[in-house]
């Protein structure tokens, strides 16, 4: 079931309340992508949610669609496909060395964290985004305003005015799977936190926090973390900024933690990834 079918079923009596939501993240983005049109955005963000059926509560056949090779994807108000997409770049076992080599070094100091990413080769030249500070050689985005964090997972819909392309399948070292959804983002992050595991030893944090979010509907979220000193290493989901909270990745935040500080709670590592 895609995410607003989902949402559609879960908010029949209460579309008012589902609207306001979103209506909030469509003034933010009116405000930062002045230059995208009105009638795109309020599509993105709201003008699904005026579909008929979204008021009405959903019959058992539509509610959970076969899903097979002949499933066809949603249609946006402007008969554009829509469909959702897990994009990912893998993190092998000379990056899962590299990272935890990051991990041991004085977080407080940018300025030696920094030489220390440009002698693994991480260039600065040719990031996929304006924000992001360093690209792995293998394609990976490194932000450091607050750490080193690092998405290796996007789950996202593509489609309509606003999003319709694929932008982390269209990057060097990304591939993506049309029509996977919560099933294989979280196959993604299990074998990375595997791998971490291989050279660390299992977690010394592992919790699921189940949930919801308006715009993404319900999730279940495994965070993995470790420590190394006063720095720690923590793998899990976060909100898509960019997307105003719609989409989803997963990521390696390696930060500043104090030895004896305790782990967060589950629902609490969601605000300590930072990007």
């Amino acid at each position: 079931m895609t995410r607003k079918r989902e949402l559609r079923a879960e908010y029949a009596d209460a579309p008012a309340s589902l609207a306001l939501y979103l209506a909030s993240y469509l003034v933010q983005a009116t405000g930062d992508m002045h230059w995208t049109p009105a009638g795109a955005l309020h599509r993105r963000f709201l003008g699904w949610t005026r579909d008929v059926h979204a008021c009405a509560p959903l019959r058992a056949s539509e509610e959970f669609p076969a899903m097979s090779e002949d499933h066809q994807p949603e249609r946006g108000e402007d008969e554009t496909d829509i469909e959702e997409h897990v994009v990912s770049c893998p993190i092998g076992g000379e990056l899962v060395d590299q990272l935890i080599g990051l991990a041991d070094l004085p977080w407080h100091d940018p300025a030696v964290t920094s030489r220390a990413m440009r002698s693994l080769g991480w260039s600065t030249d040719g990031v996929p985004t304006d924000e992001a500070r360093f690209v792995t050689p293998a394609g990976h985005a490194v932000y450091t305003d607050y750490g080193l964090y690092l998405p290796f997972v996007h789950y996202y819909v593509v489609g309509g005015e606003l999003w319709p392309d694929d932008f982390w399948g269209s990057q060097p070292g990304w591939s993506s799977e049309r029509g996977a959804g919560r099933v294989e983002f979280e196959a993604y992050l299990d074998a990375a936190i595997d791998r971490f595991s291989e050279r660390l030893g299992p977690p010394e944090c592992d919790v699921r926090t189940e949930g919801r979010y308006l715009a993404i509907g319900h999730y279940s979220w495994r965070y993995a973390a470790w420590r190394r000193g006063g720095t720690i290493i923590v793998l899990g989901p976060a909100l898509d900024g960019y997307s105003y909270g719609q989409d989803e990745e997963a990521v390696v935040y390696i930060g500043e933690f104090a030895p004896d500080r305790p782990f967060p709670a589950a629902a609490d590592f969601l605000g300590l990834l930072r990007k």
